[in-house]
């Protein structure tokens, strides 16, 4: 969330380091040690203000990401 207020307030795009990612934490699910999807967190706040892209660097699919905003237009994951 510090990241998403940074770029609301003073910069174009920002970088969040966390462990662990949470990318494959779903709308109503855990897996592999993620609880919190932290970046989708951060989308759906600021998709309320634009549209929003999400880019998970990673070797394998962030299946949580995809399932949370795979009905969405408003966040591109």
């Amino acid at each position: 969330m510090s990241a998403a207020d940074y770029v609301l307030n003073e910069e174009r795009s920002s970088f969040a380091l966390c462990r662990p990612p949470g990318h494959h934490a779903g709308k109503d699910y855990a897996g592999g040690y993620c609880f919190i999807n932290n970046a989708a967190v951060a989308a759906h706040f600021l998709s309320a203000h634009g549209r929003v892209a999400l880019l998970d660097v990673d070797y394998h699919c962030g299946n949580g990401t995809q399932d949370i905003f795979y009905h969405r237009e408003d966040v591109l994951s």
